[in-house]
């Protein structure tokens, strides 16, 4: 590669850097009534933990979500495949003795049934619900950093990481839930 443009591309690369993340001004930006804004690369840091948190969060719960229902209908057609070969539902019902037994089985495998798709959707709201709630707690803390004239870029990187490590865990707890 040319040394010109090696050079070039490291100065670049090297002064964004220092502009998005090392350096603690702000850019100024203008609003349409003319008067003269400041964004700050902590305050860009802050919100994408809290966006981070959020889709991350959402995405996981809504997965598991789409993989209870798979599973749900799934057995629900197995259960009704084995059973209707040749009236073999019917059969089982009819007869005097195991049909009582039958009818308690079914009974009890749709209450099973109906409690763990109860407890498994709470899971699915519970974690889309603390995504929702640690990301409008990490939006205030940013708001609160932003009344400030000047934000450290410290606090702008730990919200992103807890952000980061909040969106992760809620995925991981909604991914385990759709594999078992």
């Amino acid at each position: 590669m040319d040394s010109a443009l090696e050079t070039n591309i490291l100065t670049l690369i090297s002064t964004e850097i220092t502009y998005f993340i090392g350096d603690t001004s702000a850019w100024s930006l203008a609003y349409v009534n003319g008067s003269a804004g400041k964004v700050q690369a902590a305050q860009l840091l802050g919100y994408a933990g809290a966006a981070v948190a959020f889709f991350f969060s959402v995405s996981g719960a809504l997965q598991a979500g789409a993989k209870i229902i798979y599973y749900l209908e799934k057995s629900f057609w197995s259960f009704l495949y084995d059973f209707q070969k040749k009236d073999k539902y019917i059969t089982m019902l009819e007869d005097e003795e195991s049909g009582k037994k039958f009818r308690s089985f079914m009974e009890s495998y749709a209450l099973d049934t109906a409690v763990l798709m109860l407890v498994a959707f709470w899971h699915v709201f519970f974690v889309m619900f603390m995504g929702v709630i640690s990301s409008f707690l990490l939006f205030f803390t940013v708001n609160t950093y932003s009344n400030t004239a000047d934000v450290d870029i410290n606090s702008g990187f730990k919200i992103f990481v807890i952000g980061a490590l909040v969106g992760s865990t809620n995925l991981l707890a909604a991914k385990a839930l759709s594999v078992n």
